[in-house]
């Protein structure tokens, strides 16, 4: 599966050699986000991410963690 974003890159899903799906995968460990704007209607990702941070793993360990594109905006606001 791959699209295009807005700025005409590439978004796709990575599957490993074994079949496992890498950005699935990253998400269920707690090593990264689900970007709801760019995928509205993930139902896995959303899934998976809903039952990491119940459990408090990876990012979820942090009572506040703070996504990326936030994080960007900050560093860009305070130059």
């Amino acid at each position: 599966m791959t699209s295009l974003d807005q700025y005409k890159r590439t978004l796709a899903g990575m599957l490993l050699p074994n079949g496992m799906n890498l950005n699935q995968e990253l998400v269920k460990q707690g090593w990264r986000w689900w970007y709801r704007r760019y995928a509205p209607g993930e139902t896995v990702l959303e899934r998976l991410e809903n039952e990491v941070r119940e459990a408090k793993n990876g990012l979820w360990v942090d009572p506040q963690p703070a996504p990326q594109w936030v994080l960007r905006k900050v560093r860009v606001l305070t130059r």
